[in-house]
């Protein structure tokens, strides 16, 4: 099974969502400012949503040594290490994008810093809960 690139982009989306509004909560915590907080975000939003289409098209190929054979679910190994190659892209982005806007290298990365710990655990629930969902999967021969 191979997820298309229709449902790599839902799970993007869906993804963004959650993910945004973690950033923007943690910007704003450590810089004090909504406005630096969502700006943030907004270019987040932008930046992420290619990362992500990107990352989970290199999975799609990745993941197939990874999954039983005929399996229609995600092993529990493969969304953990989703997860993690996940946030080390995402992390380094968002503190790039931090210090760009805040011009403060401890508020950035304090904002990456955190934001790997709550979006491990964010990103882990979002695969499991897609793990189940069948739609947009295909059979490859």
């Amino acid at each position: 099974m191979i997820d298309d690139k229709k449902r790599s982009f839902i799970k993007g989306l869906t993804w963004r969502v959650i993910a945004t509004s973690d950033t923007i909560f943690l910007s704003w915590f450590f810089t004090g400012s909504i406005v630096a907080a969502v700006s943030i975000g907004l270019l987040e939003l932008a930046t992420k949503t290619i990362l992500y289409y990107v990352h989970e098209r290199v999975w799609a190929h990745v993941v197939q040594m990874w999954r039983k054979k005929g399996s229609k679910q995600v092993f529990k190994k493969t969304s953990i290490m989703k997860a993690l190659t996940w946030r080390v892209l995402a992390s380094l982005d968002t503190t790039f994008l931090a210090f760009i806007v805040t011009g403060d290298i401890v508020a950035a990365v304090s904002i990456g810093g955190v934001e790997v710990f709550t979006k491990l655990f964010f990103y882990y629930i979002h695969e499991r809960l897609w793990s189940r969902v069948s739609w947009g999967r295909k059979q490859i021969s």
